[in-house]
């Protein structure tokens, strides 16, 4: 079986996600597959004081968005 390496990807952002910043990120996996992979990055709350971390995975993907 062959081993899947990950590749691990950490973007901090001071505006909340939008689908555009998402197929930007994760270009043409996020679009074929938006809802799939992308559905949390638009859970980020609009106004937090901390900092939220939110992991998405994709095939070989792991990005990591930190919302300040």
């Amino acid at each position: 079986m062959e081993k899947q390496w990950l590749i691990r990807e950490t973007v901090t952002t001071e505006t909340p996600i939008t689908r555009e910043d998402v197929v930007k990120i994760f270009g043409d996996i996020a679009v074929e597959n938006y809802e799939k992979y992308a559905r949390k990055l638009l859970q980020v709350k609009k106004k937090t004081r901390s900092v939220k971390m939110t992991k998405v995975y994709t095939n070989k993907r792991e990005l990591e968005i930190k919302h300040r």
